[in-house]
């Protein structure tokens, strides 16, 4: 199998499967050459609670990612999100010697501020993302404060932290199966990579990325990250709660919401009825489809009420002023564009991933947007030579090391 060092491989440790994309660069941009995909065993509302089990389906995963696509993948860029993820918004402040500020003066400014922030013994930090930055205490900050004047530089950042377990889960799991994490990224960051527009990001925008056993939401303002959050509320609740009424397996109620599920259960044929089996009994049993709806509808509106008291976190928040992008596996449950238009009062679409080529006809599913945006981010984060891969210069990134955890201020966003 060819080793390329210039290949990009993105792996989403989900609750419902572990998925791996591989990517390859070309001149006309981003390609994707292979996929690999297995039942996550071991994994729990995202956080690892079996590492053996995990392991094993990441050597699966990766054992089909490696056959389609022919080359041997030794490094990934992983995603997280895990219910106890953390984050809130901080600043910092550095005293400028005078003249223009320069590159070197934004890196300080950013170096004091990540020394000031606090967190608890068994966390650690994920990422900090800068919003802007407030030249003299001036009421309007600035994205690019380089040529400007002034005294005090005060970065204002959204930061981003992870169980110190957690992080070191992933790392010993992939350890395990002969790979090395690249990075560690917060998966509703990697999804609205791959899902949002610029234009989005500028006006406001709330994507929330629903999976198996985590909801991942992310709040853009003025292209700046202003909220993000995980929340353990998701698809495997709706399945759950659809086994628990109608005593059925799990499997069963898994098929039985994605064919016949509605999230709004008036929707719903009214004299339509599903045949089941279950627990116990050996006899088919019919229930209503609207009955069935109904236990849907329930569940994800309770998932909602949880995703607008995030949304009510952040600051400049304004309801009905920002579009909401739905996207991950749980989106394609009919009628939950429509139940979320209803509810929150804001346009509403389904977040397909895009901007890259090759196996676009399999990928270009909300299933995949996690995955594919770990890619994304890895081919403008880090960029491939024959020697490996080397950070992108020029986009001002101020790397330390903390807590053994890379942390990476990005200006992307």
């Amino acid at each position: 199998m060819e080793i390329n060092k210039n290949i990009i491989a993105g792996m989403d440790l989900g609750t419902t499967k572990v998925c791996i994309l591989v990517g390859k660069m070309s001149s006309e941009g981003l390609n994707i050459v292979g996929i690999g995909e297995a039942p996550s065993n071991g994994i729990k509302k995202g956080t690892i609670v079996d590492v053996d089990a995990t392991v094993s389906s990441i050597r699966s995963a990766l054992d089909q990612a490696q056959l389609m696509s022919g080359y041997k993948i030794t490094d990934v860029f992983a995603g997280i999100a895990d219910s106890q993820i953390r984050s809130f918004n901080d600043s910092g402040m550095w005293v400028l010697k005078g003249g223009p500020i320069v590159q070197k003066d934004i890196d300080k400014a950013m170096e004091t501020t990540l020394r000031s922030v606090k967190v608890e013994n068994n966390r650690c930090i994920l990422n900090i993302i800068p919003q802007e930055f407030v030249i003299d205490g001036q009421r309007t900050g600035t994205k690019n404060p380089l040529g400007k004047s002034g005294v005090r530089l005060e970065p204002k950042v959204h930061v981003i932290t992870a169980s110190s377990n957690s992080m070191e889960d992933i790392k010993r799991c992939s350890a395990k199966c002969g790979i090395n994490i690249r990075e560690i990224i917060l998966e509703p960051l990697a999804s609205a990579r791959a899902v949002l527009s610029e234009e989005e990001k500028q006006v406001g925008v709330v994507m929330v990325d629903i999976g198996g056993g985590t909801t991942d939401i992310s709040i853009f303002h003025d292209n700046s990250l202003i909220h993000s959050a995980v929340i353990p509320l998701a698809g495997n609740h709706i399945t759950s709660d659809i086994s628990k009424v109608f005593r059925i397996l799990s499997s069963d109620a898994e098929a039985l919401k994605k064919k016949h599920g509605h999230a709004i259960s008036r929707m719903a044929e009214r004299e339509e009825y599903v045949d089941i089996v279950a627990v116990g009994t050996n006899n088919l049993q019919q229930i209503s489809n609207s009955l069935l709806c109904e236990v849907i509808q329930a569940r994800v509106e309770e998932m909602f009420e949880l995703i607008g008291r995030e949304i009510k976190k952040a600051e400049n928040y304004n309801r009905g002023s920002y579009g909401i992008v739905l996207t991950g596996g749980s989106s394609l449950l009919r009628g939950i564009k429509e139940l979320a238009e209803m509810y929150f009062e804001s346009p509403v679409r389904i977040g397909l991933p895009r901007n890259f080529g090759g196996l676009k006809k399999i990928v270009s599913s909300p299933v995949y947007s996690t995955a594919l945006g770990l890619v994304i981010y890895g081919s403008r984060y880090e960029q491939p030579t024959s020697g490996g891969f080397v950070p992108v210069k020029g986009r001002g990134l101020v790397e330390k090391v903390k807590n053994n955890v890379k942390v990476l201020c990005d200006d992307y966003f």
